[in-house]
């Protein structure tokens, strides 16, 4: 954080993923401005980032995330209206984001809104203080997302835990549960009871297997961005290679889908498209997201109908296409890089279901996109839990990765 500045910019909000840095690797930055406290009381704040990152809060140091993926907190008492708020990061190796996160009095755990981050100025007299009610995630007040939808009835069971920053599942026809296991480079097979029964050993080792999706025959598919390749292993696990598809369309690339005549589409995050590939590497069709948008298309899933669904950070949306690509309708999501963004899964009669990592939800949504309600999956401890890959099984049990606690867990949906 020394030597001569080189680029200045305003960020509205600090939960960015660099996926195409503003300089060279390696460089540093720091944020600094205002932060506006609406209520006094007890603010806890969060910190989670690739590579290291420190947050003070009126000069003093609140919390540090000194290592990769590592979630850090600490709190202070902080009075009504505006306080000195400087943010360090170190940009180092890949892949590499940041987000900061607060649990204000008035409200759970939620990425800090760019209502209350102000820029530095020459004179805060003109600021205007925000009031509760137009702060996200307010409970008084949902953010868009949030509108409509009911609160589901389930109990959360953890299945299975020992991960490092998971980002995906998928479940087999037998029930098996495969497991992106991203940070230890490598997919676990879990049984339902939550037995470790082994892993899936490419030829050439994984780098980082991102997502997954079994198909009818038991099949398993596993993307790995970084290795830009899509292993494929039978129904009893054994390697048959990879998909030859173009390098283009699989690296940083963040989410894999299946469709019900068992071809495969990829959510090609850098390229703002999904693209639909059959298991020889052709591609069958491309289509983009959100043509002169800032797309970040993060996964991607297809329904019975035909239909396309897809999520996307840099659009905070979920958007539906028909089966050739028109675009029809679209969901605001809550705020999410596209590392840790939302994911899906179809079920058996058709619903959909999202992953929504910084409010702590899992969604459901009917084959039409609708939304129907949210699971809490946020335990009354407290714990931070993030979901990010979601499956279901054909008992419509529903499985999800928590990327923060290193967890596989399940939703058994209450009935009637």
């Amino acid at each position: 954080w020394e030597g001569p500045e080189v680029l200045a910019q305003i960020d509205p909000l600090l939960n960015l993923y660099f996926h195409n840095p503003p300089l060279p690797r390696p460089y540093t930055v720091e944020w600094t401005g205002k932060i506006a406290i609406p209520q006094s009381g007890v603010y806890r704040f969060g910190l989670e980032s690739i590579d290291e990152s420190v947050l003070f809060i009126d000069e003093q140091q609140i919390t540090a995330s000194p290592l990769p993926n590592q979630y850090q907190e600490g709190s202070i008492e902080l009075t009504e209206g505006l306080h000195d708020i400087r943010l360090r990061y170190a940009d180092r190796t890949d892949h590499t984001h940041i987000n900061l996160y607060w649990a204000p009095p008035f409200a759970g755990q939620q990425p800090i809104p760019s209502e209350v981050l102000i820029p530095p100025q020459g004179s805060y007299d003109r600021v205007a203080m925000p009031v509760l009610s137009q702060l996200s995630f307010n409970p008084e007040l949902p953010a868009a997302p949030i509108v409509g939808a009911r609160t589901l009835a389930g109990t959360v069971r953890l299945v299975a835990g020992g991960f490092a920053a998971p980002k995906g599942v998928a479940v087999g026809p037998d029930k098996r549960l495969y497991v992106a296991d991203t940070g230890n480079k490598r997919v676990v097979i879990v049984s339902p009871e939550g037995e470790n029964l082994g892993t899936l050993d490419p030829e050439t080792p994984f780098e980082e297997p991102f997502d997954l999706v079994v198909n009818a025959a038991g099949e398993i598919f596993v993307l790995d961005p970084t290795a830009e390749m899509i292993a494929h292993f039978g129904a009893d696990d054994t390697y048959l290679g990879t998909v030859p598809a173009e390098s283009d369309v699989i690296g940083r690339s963040r989410g894999i889908g299946i469709d019900d005549e068992g071809q495969l589409w990829i959510a090609n995050t850098p390229g703002g498209r999904v693209v639909q590939i059959d298991v020889a590497g052709n591609t069958l069709q491309s289509i983009p997201v959100w043509p002169g948008e800032d797309s970040q298309p993060v996964d991607v899933a297809v329904g019975h109908d035909g239909s396309i669904f897809v999520t996307d950070s840099g659009l905070h949306k979920l958007v539906r296409f028909e089966n050739g690509g028109r675009r029809l309708l679209a969901w605001e999501l809550p705020i999410a890089n596209s590392i840790d963004g939302s994911h899906l899964a179809v079920d058996e009669l058709g619903s959909i279901y999202v992953s929504k990592p910084e409010p702590f939800l899992i969604a459901q949504h009917t084959a039409e996109g609708e939304p129907v309600g949210d699971w809490s999956v946020m335990p009354s401890t407290g714990t931070v839990v993030k979901p990010i890959g979601v499956a279901v099984d054909t008992q419509g049990r529903v499985c999800f990765v928590d990327t923060v606690g290193g967890a596989l867990y399940v939703i058994e949906a209450d009935v009637g």
